[in-house]
């Protein structure tokens, strides 16, 4: 049993803490099918060939929004940087648009148009247990519906019982109405407690 002082009732990926059920069928089948044109995995090459993974999504034609510290650790460690959706295009990233270290946001211009831009939702509209998705690619594979839950929100930084892999970093977090209210960050990783930054301030940027 795991217990949660003030907190009675968690999901993770339908593994229920408590005496919920899990997510209808129909709403994951809807937020997968409105939402998986705008999710893209992103992969940074170095000199060897040797891949590493994080994720992203569409904030307009070609525009495509992850974290800085995904960005660095790709430019760090690698000679190439694409962007792939979940038909397998793939797409160059010709360069940068925006920058913001102290949010962690990086905004990605890639060398084609595509994909269709998310829609947005503030933060604090959650409440305490809301569903939060997850729609990611795991090395390269198909693209996957996840699911978890919102815990709370503190000066922007979103706490979530959601299972986070490293390729998870960067990647949309949508709520119940298939608008995006978070995105996953690298604070915790491969733990079933993880962290997401608002959107609230890339709204505004």
């Amino acid at each position: 049993y795991i217990f949660f002082k003030n907190f009675s009732i968690f999901k993770y990926k339908g593994i229920s803490l408590g005496e919920n059920s899990d997510v209808d069928a129909s709403l994951r089948e809807k937020i997968y099918n409105d939402n998986v044109d705008s999710v893209v995995q992103i992969t940074g090459m170095d000199s060897n060939g040797i891949s590493s993974y994080g994720s992203g999504f569409v904030l307009d034609k070609g525009l495509v929004v992850t974290t800085w510290s995904k960005l660095l650790s790709f430019l760090n460690s690698g000679n190439y940087i694409y962007v792939n959706d979940y038909l397998g295009n793939t797409y160059d990233v010709s360069g940068v648009v925006a920058i913001d270290v102290d949010y962690d946001i990086a905004v990605l211009k890639c060398n084609k148009e595509f994909g269709n831009g998310v829609s947005f939702n503030k933060s604090d509209t959650l409440k305490i247990n809301d569903n939060l998705f997850m729609i990611s690619s795991k090395l390269n594979n198909n693209f996957s519906l996840s699911y978890g839950n919102f815990i709370s929100l503190n000066h922007g930084k979103m706490n979530n019982l959601l299972l986070v892999s490293d390729g998870d970093i960067g990647g949309a977090l949508f709520d119940v109405n298939g608008a995006v209210v978070g995105f996953n960050v690298g604070d915790s990783i491969n733990s079933e407690l993880s962290y997401g930054n608002s959107t609230d301030y890339l709204i505004k940027l």
